[in-house]
């Protein structure tokens, strides 16, 4: 679990690194010449990850993203977040090829499937990833979404700089040293578990009569690979 302050930290602007190294080198430029002439050349920071959003960074992706954040692990670091950012991707990709009213993040975050019916449901309202009421179950939690005003920003923010690639992927870290996976895996993950206290959180938001043995649903899912663990969330795909 991550501390807020800690995510926050992630979102300081690059410029100040280029204002840091500007006050560096007028310092430097005081000094009495070094026996090693100067050169022009620097080293090149290496390029950010350029992905494929479905969708795009539309306000509405903005806001489905930060919603599902919030409601998922509001106290999750960032490469938390960022996985569940890829996975959602992928499988709204998957989705939209499948259904046509489904033409972004957003849409899948907003569809779902009625049980009684088995047929998936459109342009619904944020909510849980369960509604226990109305029998629906979607793909992750956005219940976030049903007070957004009480959401905050840095979630929105997050959200944004990830879908204008704006954020050095390679460099995140989760809580417990983890790191991201290989670029060549982010394309390939499409669902998430909470695996650690599944049992509880499964009671918590379906009632006794679901599945409460994490096992025993990746097997239904047909037991995908796992491509990731973070924080007690583990990450599957093909």
């Amino acid at each position: 679990m991550s501390r807020r302050n800690e995510s926050l930290a992630w979102l300081l602007p690059v410029a100040l690194l280029g204002a840091a190294a500007a006050g560096v080198a007028a310092v430097l430029g005081t000094s009495k010449p070094s026996a090693v002439p100067p050169t022009d050349k620097q080293t090149p920071a290496e390029p950010l990850p350029t992905i494929a959003w479905f969708g795009g960074s539309s306000r509405d992706n903005i806001d489905a993203l930060a919603f599902l954040f919030a409601s998922e692990n509001e106290h999750g670091s960032l490469l938390l977040w960022a996985l569940q950012a890829l996975a959602a991707n992928t499988f709204a990709k998957q989705l939209g090829r499948a259904h046509a009213q489904v033409k972004s993040i957003a849409d899948m975050l907003r569809s779902g499937i009625h049980k009684p019916t088995r047929k998936r449901l459109y342009e619904l309202a944020w909510g849980p990833q369960y509604d226990k009421t109305a029998k629906v179950k979607r793909w992750a939690a956005t219940s976030a979404g049903q007070h957004p005003g009480r959401v905050a920003w840095h979630f929105f923010e997050f959200a944004e700089r990830l879908l204008k690639n704006q954020i050095a992927l390679h460099e995140l870290r989760g809580r417990r040293g983890e790191a991201m996976p290989p670029e060549s895996d982010w394309g390939r993950m499409t669902s998430f578990l909470q695996y650690e206290g599944f049992g509880e959180t499964v009671l918590r938001q379906a009632g006794e009569e679901a599945e409460t043995d994490p096992d025993k649903v990746l097997a239904s899912w047909g037991s995908p690979r796992l491509i990731a663990s973070v924080e007690g969330v583990r990450f599957y795909g093909h």
